[in-house]
């Protein structure tokens, strides 16, 4: 089952089996306009007005505001936002994930891999079906975008790949929070 964000307005996200999927659906792409710029479709003249919404299933410090696209039936663009400190436990998902930081700093890590530290103007692609996991560990937010080429789900595991329950994501995100990261 599948859960959307619809027109920038959260609603839960529901668990199929040990997955759980995420997606966001629009009648068509948001569309931001400022003076003069009335016909641009997915155009965010200032990323301080975004309009972040939670995600049940995903930690609460971590927002998202889709800018384009269907990501529950297609490509997609959203901008993501983590308070500083937050921790998204290890997932992964269907489509390839790329990310541009914005702005903060991010330690990234793939299962059994060394930890990735991404400042501002830092890119990664994420292959599908990869394991990873995020923490904010600057001072400030962290802010992302973050471009699927598929429909987005996100499936979260342990430390051994094995899919966890939402309990489990609770007990890992605090979990992660507190512990250095390493290989």
């Amino acid at each position: 089952m599948v859960s959307y964000i619809n027109s920038l307005r959260a609603k839960p996200l529901l668990r199929a089996g040990s997955a759980l999927e995420f997606g966001v659906a629009l009648t068509s792409a948001t569309a931001w306009t400022s003076e003069g710029h009335e016909d641009v479709s997915g155009f965010l003249p200032d990323p301080t007005t975004a309009n972040f919404q939670t995600a049940a299933g995903v930690p609460e410090c971590t927002t998202f505001d889709v800018l384009r696209g269907d990501m529950a039936a297609s490509s997609s663009t959203m901008m993501v936002r983590m308070d500083s400190g937050c921790v998204v436990p290890y997932q992964w998902h269907s489509p390839n994930e790329e990310l541009i930081m914005l702005r903060g700093e991010i330690e990234a890590q793939f299962l059994g891999e060394s930890v990735l530290n991404l400042v501002n103007g830092a890119y990664l692609l994420i292959p599908t079906g990869k394991p990873h996991r995020f923490r904010c560990s600057s001072q400030e937010a962290c802010v992302m975008f973050i471009a699927a080429d598929a429909a987005f789900d996100i499936h979260f595991v342990d430390q051994e790949g094995k899919p966890i329950s939402a309990e489990e994501v609770d007990a890992a995100t605090e979990k992660y929070a507190n512990e250095k990261w390493g290989s």
